[in-house]
């Protein structure tokens, strides 16, 4: 997780960490409450499958996508300029 958020900042990707212990609707409505865009989902199955659950905050009808943690730097740039 840390990797990723650190590739995004390189990245010039603003990056705020809402993580712990409230639901997961509380963080959300906190992601939302920031002004984000984006929300950033490391759960545990997707930590498992290193992969990271990628939500658009502005639009509901854009389907929650997964993304090989891997490919953190390829997609970058996209949540940079969206």
């Amino acid at each position: 997780m840390s990797v990723a958020i650190e590739t995004l900042r390189a990245a010039g990707v603003r990056v705020l960490m809402h993580a712990g212990w409230h639901s997961m609707k509380a963080q959300f409505k906190r992601a939302d409450a920031s002004g984000a865009r984006f929300a950033l989902v490391f759960g545990d199955d997707e930590l498992a499958r290193a992969e990271v659950a990628l939500k658009d905050l502005r639009d509901a009808a854009v389907p929650q996508r997964t993304h090989p943690i891997a490919t953190v730097a390829e997609w970058a740039a996209s949540l940079r300029n969206a």
